[in-house]
C-alpha cells in the first residue's frame, strides 16, 4: 500500500486512518470525518478520489470536483425560490433535487390563518 500524506492525491480505497487518527492532542471523538471520506471498521476509508484536507488536526476531508453539488447536513448555500406551495418553498440549491423550506424555519414567522 503506498504512503499517503495531507495534500496529496488519494483514490478511493486508500486507508487514511493512520493519519486522521494519530496525535495525541485531540481524542478521537473529537475528530470529524467530512466529505468524501467513511468510517468502515474503525478504519476511514476514501470514498472520492481528490486531495486529502485537514483543518486544525480535528477536521478531515477530500476535496474534490464534481459538477453537481451534493448538499450534506449543515451546509451554508445559498438558493432561488422555484415554487411555492401551501405550507413551504420548493429552494433550488443546485443540486440533483430542490429543497424545501416551511415557513415556519424563518424568524418572527407565525401560521397563516
Amino acid at each position: 500500500m503506498t504512503s499517503v500524506d495531507f495534500n496529496n492525491v488519494v483514490l478511493p480505497g486508500n486507508d487514511v486512518s493512520h493519519i486522521v487518527l494519530k496525535g495525541d492532542n485531540c481524542k478521537r471523538s473529537e475528530k470529524t470525518i467530512g466529505p468524501g471520506l467513511k468510517s468502515v471498521d474503525n478504519k476511514i476509508i476514501v470514498c472520492n478520489g481528490g486531495v486529502l484536507r485537514c483543518k486544525d488536526d480535528k477536521y478531515f476531508w477530500i476535496e474534490y470536483f464534481k459538477k453537481k453539488y451534493i448538499p450534506a447536513k449543515d451546509d451554508v448555500v445559498v438558493g432561488i425560490v422555484a415554487a411555492k406551495t401551501s405550507e413551504m418553498y420548493k429552494v433550488d440549491i443546485g443540486a440533483s433535487e430542490l429543497a424545501t423550506l416551511p415557513y415556519l424555519a424563518f424568524t418572527n414567522a407565525t401560521k397563516k390563518k
